[in-house]
């Protein structure tokens, strides 16, 4: 997987040219590895619902810097 730069991949996924799943996996080889740990240890697939979760997840822990990985 290629990574790019987080602004093209804020203007693809706003575009439609992207799926949040594919912004993830190319976002860095930490969040791919932290988002497929993420997916394994709440029993989800690697779909949309989970990349929102995950994207929700990561808002959290940036903004009150906890983490909730039994949740």
């Amino acid at each position: 997987m290629k990574y790019i730069s987080e602004e093209q991949l804020i203007e693809r996924l706003q575009g439609g040219m992207m799926t949040k799943v594919e912004f993830i996996l190319a976002y860095s080889p930490e969040w791919e590895e932290e988002y497929k740990q993420y997916c394994r240890q709440r029993g989800l697939g690697m779909d949309e619902f989970s990349a929102q979760n995950f994207f929700d997840y990561k808002d959290d822990v940036l903004e009150y810097g906890i983490t909730v990985d039994n949740a």
